[in-house]
């Protein structure tokens, strides 16, 4: 019965957050907004040279480097097995491989929102709050953007949970299997590399996970010379670079980009905001840290979803067409998540006010910023909306790390 309650809840608060987003930015910024007449906003940023186009552009620098060696031009920044692996794309019909990347793309989706919280909540039954979640974000501005420019982020994001999932097999081929995924989502994106902390089990043993890791950084760096040293020196000083200067613009979701805009934007002190930053980032890293002196286990809902918030909001050059991440992510997130606490207690009330937060939170990334032209940058920038949602997930967090009065999650806790 409490499990019911739970979902139901939480769908209610899900409806209620995306019927205020809906209202006040797309219903408003359509037809009222001083306008007499409907406005028909383009609202994903699309490229002249076609649907696809950095699947296309992906393919064919690859092939060319695969071909001529490396380019000269600083814009090689993908690892050799994304080359070698793109190489093989080049070869089909730029038509079907647009056709294909879309499918692909949208089971990845489908198969995330749906399929994968079975392994999570213990029940084979399809969450209404998914479900919507799912519905929603098929419309999404992230999703539509990531299919635009023909980005594999769903594909990453499937193969990551999917080696998640594998690994807590007692069959060493199966596990085996789920670590060559999480290594190919690793090369295919690089944001993936934080949830190497959801292969992290403390009750297993420092031995046994520093084995895994060490499995993990030995396979990689063999990965990194399948085309040979000179490639892997120009492949990480491209690398380097990028990261050392990232594109600014008011889609880039990254905490530097926002403090940087924010900054520029209303003359305020760059160095506040750069505290404040690093405020946040400490504390990121000081909440994953108690986490595993917990002895929670990597897989922990609330320690993925953290982990997927660090990915969108640490990496300097983070674009908006990764936002369907977070949908994905909480689709996950609300058909698991089982409340702690009871009653009105004041740990009760702060769990569910943390979880309002989330819900009111997420329903304003799915909508472009062009529907938010009259807001204040601090509000347009997609990267408050996803603080906001971090530091709720961290406070979910510590209630149960310091909590005393928990009801078991098991779900959670059996990962």
């Amino acid at each position: 019965m409490n499990r019911y309650r739970d979902q139901q809840w939480l769908f209610w608060a899900i409806l209620a957050g995306y019927s205020v987003s809906f209202l006040s930015i797309y219903v408003y910024h359509t037809y009222f907004a001083g306008a007499a007449v409907m406005r028909f906003f383009q609202d994903v940023p699309a490229m002249k040279e076609g649907i696809g186009f950095d699947l296309l552009v992906n393919t064919e620098s690859c092939s060319r480097c695969f071909r001529e060696g490396i380019r000269s031009d600083g814009t090689m920044y993908f690892s050799p097995l994304f080359v070698i692996l793109f190489y093989t794309l080049s070869r089909i019909d730029p038509v079907t491989l647009r056709w294909a990347s879309c499918a692909i793309t949208l089971f990845s989706y489908v198969a995330v929102c749906l399929m994968l919280p079975r392994f999570w909540n213990g029940s084979s039954r399809v969450s209404c709050s998914s479900l919507f979640i799912m519905a929603t974000g098929l419309t999404s501005y992230g999703l539509r953007f990531d299919l635009e420019r023909g980005q594999w982020n769903a594909v990453a994001m499937l193969l990551t949970f999917l080696a998640l999932v594998l690994k807590r097999s007692q069959r060493r081929e199966t596990r085996y299997l789920g670590y060559s995924l999480f290594i190919l989502a690793v090369h295919l994106k690089l944001w993936p590399l934080i949830f190497i902390i959801g292969f992290a089990t403390p009750n297993a043993g420092w031995k046994t996970n520093v084995r895994r890791f060490l499995l993990f950084i030995a396979a990689n760096v063999a990965l990194l010379f399948l085309l040979g040293p000179t490639f892997l020196k120009a492949y990480l000083i491209t690398l380097t670079k990028r990261v050392g200067d990232p594109y600014l613009w008011f889609g880039n979701l990254s905490l530097y980009s926002f403090t940087e805009q924010v900054s520029e934007a209303h003359g305020w002190n760059p160095y506040f905001l750069a505290c404040a930053s690093w405020a946040f980032t400490i504390t990121y890293i000081l909440t994953l840290i108690f986490v595993f002196y917990r002895q929670w286990d990597g897989d922990n809902i609330l320690v993925l979803i953290l982990c997927l918030l660090g990915a969108l909001l640490f990496p300097t050059t983070s674009h908006e067409y990764k936002l369907l991440l977070l949908t994905m992510g909480l689709a996950l997130f609300f058909a698991c998540y089982r409340f702690a606490y009871i009653g009105m207690s004041l740990c009760a009330i702060t769990e569910r006010i943390a979880v309002l937060f989330i819900a009111m939170c997420y329903p304003v990334t799915l909508f472009s910023y062009v529907y938010k032209s009259t807001w204040d940058i601090f509000l347009k920038m997609n990267t408050f909306y996803l603080v906001v949602i971090a530091l709720a997930v961290m406070t979910l967090i510590w209630l149960r790390l310091v909590g005393h009065k928990l009801v078991p999650a098991k779900p959670e806790s059996a990962l």
